[in-house]
């Protein structure tokens, strides 16, 4: 995986990697972007954009997948992350609504109830995204051409409330699968 806050991600790095990933996955940050120095990302940027391996964004990553394409297609959402202390209490509060089917859904309701920890999402897509999901704001993405996904909701926390742990299930599944038919061929 990536962290959202590693300057030092670029598809060098990844290049010079002996083991290659079956998959990136660029994780939530408690960062506010208003006091970013965005070039810090040009890393992840340039990976979202060029790399050839299944990516996940989540929160944070997820909003990254957007914004290498154009730093005005994320906004504040005007409150602040809840703290981890208090997520079992904090459940979205609009059930995520699936309005597109594809296989990253598999065994979760629609709607759903996510875990959401965040203060910024993805306010525009880019034109070669589509929409998958979605509340009062876009909740999952995927890119038309090429496997990448993304995730506003949380689904590696680990809440009962949280119906969208398959979500991630699903994504590293489908990465193995691709990883092993290119291994077979």
């Amino acid at each position: 995986g990536s962290s959202c806050e590693s300057p030092e991600s670029s598809m060098e790095m990844v290049g010079k990697l002996k083991k290659k990933p079956v998959a990136i996955i660029l994780s939530g940050s408690d960062a506010g972007y208003q006091n970013l120095p965005m070039f810090e990302y040009n890393g992840e940027f340039e990976i979202i954009r060029q790399g050839k391996i299944p990516l996940l964004g989540i929160c944070c990553g997820h909003q990254l997948t957007v914004m290498a394409y154009g730093y005005t297609y994320v906004r504040a959402m005007g409150w602040l992350d809840i703290p981890s202390r208090d997520l079992e209490a904090f459940k979205s509060i609009d059930p995520v609504k699936i309005i597109k089917k594809d296989p990253i859904f598999e065994g979760m309701p629609n709607p759903f109830i996510g875990a959401e920890v965040h203060s910024w999402s993805v306010a525009h897509l880019p034109e070669h995204y589509e929409l998958l999901a979605e509340s009062t704001y876009v909740q999952a993405l995927k890119s038309k051409a090429k496997f990448l996904y993304g995730e506003q909701f949380h689904a590696e926390i680990n809440v009962s409330y949280n119906q969208a742990k398959p979500y991630l299930y699903n994504f590293l599944t489908m990465a193995l699968e691709k990883a092993e038919g290119r291994k077979k061929n």
